[in-house]
């Protein structure tokens, strides 16, 4: 059975969904990691937890700033899995909610896969969806009792559906299984931008070509499900706030696909294709992620609805979406480059913490899970 790692960056969130988890993996060996300040928390409910300030120090990590990106946890957790032995590993965030049959199904599909790729239903976290989502709430539902409650919801950040995916879609990173041929063998993408989920599954299926890895012929009775509970912002930006987030993340993605393989993903005929350019032009990058992004067709449907006057916070929301321009979504070749920097060091770091780790796995393993509390 495989090593549970859970991303406990919210002790309070985890103590809803830490039953459902202990239930649905009751065979596996579970453990988290947390911050400082929220160790002992973790620990009192009976979790193994290890310090990610404790893990830097002792892997050597070097990169304050990164230190507690998600993607940078998420590697620990593959080092953490590492010194516990050669179990496949499994990746839930603090918010997710393991359906029934969760375990037997990573374990079988770890017989076949370098990656087992888990689905969610519950709330949307593609910026461009929860958009789309948004204003057919509006053109849709104004009239039903529930009408400002939802909206209100979306706005914060939680745009929810509740119909299981008919088809394998994108890696989601707080649910997901490395098998043991591939753990720790590449690093996450640590990025403000949510790009650290995709670019993982590319970099693992372009750097090692021979593993098998789950396609669109994979049937959904072999994907894993979860509710993904997502907690609503204090903020009623946040929708408007993601959307832009995605967008420019697209074009943060883009460039870290051109400097991996000298490709980008183009959509053609409603497939996204790597297409291969000789060079990586940020201003025509964004023009194009703005048409993909479909930011006209928001701004037209932003002044439609303005017409109609929901008042606030809709409004004001509806009137930042119509005020959006593509210089909103532009990326800077300085920054682009000072990312792609940061995945450079973050693989580097890692094949450095292997070495740590080889040398004594049981006295990393010890130090890690029996550090102060």
């Amino acid at each position: 059975m495989p090593n549970v790692s859970i991303l406990a960056w919210r002790p309070d969130v985890l103590a809803q969904y830490l039953p459902g988890i202990k239930s649905e993996f009751s065979q596996s060996n579970i453990f988290a990691c947390c911050q400082q300040k929220g160790l002992q928390k973790v620990r009192e409910m009976g979790v193994q937890a290890f310090c990610a300030e404790e893990a830097n120090e002792l892997f050597k990590y070097e990169e304050p700033k990164l230190q507690f990106s998600i993607a940078h946890c998420r590697n620990l957790m593959q080092l953490a899995s590492m010194s516990l032995g050669d179990a496949p590993l499994v990746l839930l965030d603090d918010d997710v909610q393991p359906q029934k049959g969760c375990e037997s199904k990573f374990s079988s599909s770890f017989s076949k896969y370098a990656l087992v790729q888990g689905a969610c239903i519950g709330s949307i976290g593609n910026g461009i969806y929860m958009l789309v989502h948004f204003f057919d709430h509006l053109l849709e539902h104004s009239n039903d009792a529930d009408f400002a409650p939802v909206a209100d919801l979306m706005l914060r950040g939680v745009v929810r559906t509740h119909s299981p995916p008919s088809s394998l879609r994108s890696l989601i990173g707080g649910f997901l299984g490395i098998n043991a041929s591939l753990k720790a063998k590449q690093a996450f993408f640590p990025t403000k931008y949510p790009v650290d989920d995709h670019f993982y599954e590319f970099c693992c299926r372009h750097s090692f070509p021979t593993l098998k890895f789950m396609d669109e012929s994979t049937l959904p009775s072999e994907i894993p499900l979860t509710m993904h509970n997502t907690v609503p912002s204090n903020s009623t930006s946040k929708l408007v706030d993601h959307y832009i987030l995605y967008a420019k993340s697209a074009i943060v993605e883009s460039y870290s696909y051109f400097r991996l393989c000298g490709r980008i993903p183009k959509l053609i005929n409603g497939r996204h294709t790597l297409v291969k350019i000789a060079n990586f032009d940020p201003e025509s990058m964004c023009s194009h992620t703005a048409a993909e992004a479909a930011l006209e067709k928001f701004r037209a449907a932003a002044q439609y609805h303005l017409q109609t006057g929901f008042g606030e916070p809709i409004d004001s929301q509806l009137k930042r979406v119509a005020s959006l321009g593509e210089k909103d979504l532009f990326v800077p070749q300085e920054e682009l480059e000072a990312e792609w920097e940061n995945f450079g060091q973050e693989q580097k770091w890692m094949q450095q913490a292997q070495a740590i780790l080889r040398q004594s796995p049981q006295n990393i393993a010890q130090a890690l899970f029996a550090g102060k509390a």
